[in-house]
């Protein structure tokens, strides 16, 4: 073997010429693709979580905020990928006021859908209606009422709702009942 071939044979071989570097030109082409692929993945996956709700893709990643207008009952609902993963009732202030055997059947309506990747609900009909219960919450613990009056303010929020179809009717009572606690 001349000097010449043990030269170009010593470039070929990474151990002999000090290249730390393994594998063939092959090899460092697939780790690229399955580099470059994975992180396409996670920035799909971020696009997909974060990005596509705000553009109206809203059940991908949500809470859902319900009220039942007939108890005054919420209702949580988490989505990841359009499917409902959890589910909870939440008894609030108009609810504990109200319960009793008359009450009607319930007749949700959503307050609040929360994204990931987006901090702005859509404006529902009863969008405001959980802030008023707790409003309605904090008057009444910082008022000197009697149960049936709380009693009353309760009926009087819930039937508000159903009246009007909406939360703003209700507001005007709650106004009252914050004036009503906070004068005294």
């Amino acid at each position: 073997m001349s000097p010449a071939d043990s030269a170009a044979r010593a470039r070929d071989m990474p151990e002999a010429s000090g290249d730390s570097s393994s594998g063939t030109f092959a090899e460092d082409m697939i780790r690229r693709i399955v580099l470059f692929s994975f992180c396409g993945l996670i920035a799909l996956c971020g696009v997909a979580l974060f990005i596509l709700p705000s553009l109206g893709f809203d059940h991908l990643n949500a809470e859902l905020q319900e009220i039942d207008i007939n108890s005054g009952k919420a209702r949580f609902t988490r989505f990841v990928l359009y499917l409902p993963v959890s589910q909870a009732e939440k008894e609030t202030v108009v609810s504990r006021l109200l319960s009793g055997p008359t009450q009607a059947p319930s007749e949700w309506h959503s307050v609040n859908l929360f994204t990931a990747g987006s901090r702005i609900s859509p404006h529902y009909r009863f969008h405001g209606a959980l802030s008023q219960i707790n409003r309605l919450e904090a008057a009444l613990q910082n008022s000197n009422m009697t149960e049936e009056d709380m009693e009353l303010y309760a009926r009087r929020v819930v039937k508000a709702w159903k009246d009007e179809g909406d939360y703003f009717a209700a507001g005007a009572i709650i106004e009252e009942a914050e004036e009503r606690a906070y004068k005294n």
